[in-house]
């Protein structure tokens, strides 16, 4: 049942993060038009977008370590667990497709699923429908065939390696940290506050989106394959981070 109410806990934090940038800036937030943007060099939207990630990643890291910490290993798995048996040839696979994939339908499950449904978007009710039943069947096909999975059987060897490094929490914290502070000044001497409010909401959003994804259980990959195969040990309760978020979108978007 806990799993349950985390699930929805993360859906009602995502839609407050969605809901936050778009109250403030009237800004969609979506994660691949996000990253499409950085990676163009679109200068005038980093200005929030940088920010944004940078929060995104420190506070990750920051209630990872917590959670660990305190013992609550239901929300993050042992990185060993989390990346066994996966094929570099699937991992890759699987990154350049959705990449592509979010290009060509101008969104991703953030942009069309907690937005563009929170919009009441038709675009975005057609692209959650095909994203939802490709992945269905895609990890049901995976599922019954061990497609792309390592295992003693299926003759795959290249596992992706994992080392377990104590100071990595440290590096991360220190880049991040690094990375947004150096930005933060740079913005404030050239424009003399004139972003400030850009840096502010695009680093509460990033810190809505992190605590909600991580609340929500969709940092585990077992948990999201869990709930798009059909199996014994089906999870249905990212259907209540969904449902959550996206039900009071389309309170808050209106």
């Amino acid at each position: 049942m806990h799993s349950f109410i985390f699930a929805t806990i993360g859906g009602i934090l995502l839609s407050l993060a969605t809901s936050f940038n778009l109250l403030f800036k009237g800004r969609i937030t979506g994660f691949s038009g996000i990253i499409n943007s950085i990676t163009y060099f679109e200068i005038e939207s980093f200005v929030w977008k940088v920010p944004f990630l940078c929060i995104f990643i420190l506070t990750s890291v920051v209630f990872r370590k917590i959670s660990w910490d305190n013992g609550n290993f239901d929300l993050y798995l042992d990185p060993s667990i989390a990346v066994a048996n996966i094929s570099i040839v699937g991992f890759c696979l699987a990154g350049f497709l959705v990449g592509l994939g979010t290009k060509l339908s101008n969104g991703c499950t953030s942009g069309h699923g907690l937005c563009g449904l929170g919009r009441l978007a038709y675009r975005s009710f057609i692209s959650v429908i095909i994203f939802f039943l490709v992945a269905v069947g895609t990890s049901n096909i995976r599922y019954h065939f061990n497609l792309l999975e390592n295992s003693d059987d299926n003759g795959y060897v290249f596992i992706i390696p994992y080392y377990r490094n104590p100071d990595s929490y440290i590096i991360t914290l220190i880049l991040s940290i690094l990375v947004f502070v150096l930005y933060c000044a740079y913005i404030v001497f050239k424009s003399r506050f004139e972003f400030l409010s850009d840096i502010l909401i695009g680093g509460g959003t990033g810190f809505l989106m992190a605590i909600g994804l991580s609340f929500s259980g969709m940092v585990n990959r077992f948990k999201v394959t869990n709930f798009l195969t059909f199996s014994y040990n089906w999870d249905a309760s990212l259907a209540f981070v969904l449902g959550s978020a996206v039900l009071l979108n389309i309170i808050l978007f209106k």
